[in-house]
């Protein structure tokens, strides 16, 4: 969501796009903050793709023990 905002394709000033990008950040940087202080300082910030490796790391270790489980 942020390059939306650095584009300017998301205004900021209006009151639904700022609750539902606050929202997401109160929600999301929780999940974020560990992987940004391992992941070292570069120009592009990777933490929500390695995030959403991690869940689907689990989510996919997750299937397969349901699938084992069922057998």
């Amino acid at each position: 969501m942020g390059i939306f905002v650095y584009l300017r394709a998301l205004n900021m000033n209006s009151p639904l796009i700022y609750n539902v990008y606050s929202t997401l950040r109160q929600i999301i940087d929780p999940a974020l903050r560990p992987i940004r202080r391992i992941l070292p300082i570069m120009g592009i910030d990777f933490s929500p793709l390695v995030l959403i490796l991690i869940l689907e790391f689990f989510s996919s270790m997750n299937h397969m023990i349901m699938i084992k489980c069922m057998s």
